[in-house]
């Protein structure tokens, strides 16, 4: 990895690093208005947003095509919402869900949807600038 790269590199991993210490945070831990059903599934496809994003730039600065890339984001982006469902199986005062799992994969779709868009708008603005 050349220097070059770390700004690339560090955001997404930064991100992870982030959503691993707050997944490990005890349930009493959390503010009370985290609890509430609807805060928490967006609190899930925010996290899973980002981290999609971040994963596309990550994959895009590394020149992987589409589709591998968006199929690459929501395999791994799905491995790692389901493994730290488990993880929650060992804090306290936490649970493992599916209804979380799915706003994880909701997030992660969201995010690649979003990060296209931008693509297909900075390409678009790219060959009006080059006319």
């Amino acid at each position: 990895m050349r220097r070059t790269d770390l700004h690339i590199v560090i955001p997404p991993a930064g991100w992870v690093v982030a959503m691993l210490v707050v997944s490990s945070l005890p349930g009493q831990s959390l503010p009370d208005g985290i609890s509430l059903w609807q805060w928490d599934k967006l609190a899930h496809i925010f996290e899973y947003c980002v981290l999609a994003v971040l994963s596309g730039r990550l994959l895009q600065w590394y020149r992987i095509a589409e589709p591998r890339q968006s199929l690459a984001i929501l395999g791994c982006g799905t491995v790692f919402a389901a493994l730290d469902e488990v993880h929650q199986l060992f804090i306290p005062n936490r649970s493992c869900a599916w209804q979380d799992l799915v706003a994880d994969i909701a997030g992660i779709i969201l995010g690649l949807i979003i990060f296209r868009i931008a693509i297909r708008k900075r390409m678009h603005d790219q060959v009006a600038h080059n006319k």
